[in-house]
């Protein structure tokens, strides 16, 4: 997350067909709670917020790690539109590896 690489980001966003990758990260704002899932009383939740300028689209990215447990990482994104158009979402991927 903190080591983009050449690719940028770690997911991507299909729209009407293209594929948008300019989602930039603000990772120097992480906000950092405690988990309130099911799977255990202890744990923390990061959230980042990314933008993509050119699409109009800002995504919520959180990881959840849980004390009960240590190996598992619980990845989920929230993107919302921003823009004053409708936005069609054809496809998302939240984990891309290289």
């Amino acid at each position: 997350m903190d080591d983009p690489g050449a690719d940028a980001a770690g997911g991507s966003a299909t729209i009407a067909g293209k594929r948008v990758r300019d989602f930039a990260f603000d990772l120097s704002k992480p906000t950092v709670t405690d988990v309130t899932g099911k799977l255990g009383a202890l744990g923390r939740r990061i959230d980042v917020t990314g933008r993509s300028a050119g699409a109009g689209l800002d995504e919520t990215l959180s990881v959840e790690v849980y004390d009960d447990f240590p190996t598992m990482a619980l990845v989920t994104a929230v993107f919302r539109n921003t823009g004053q158009r409708n936005i069609l979402l054809d496809q998302v991927s939240v984990q891309e590896h290289r």
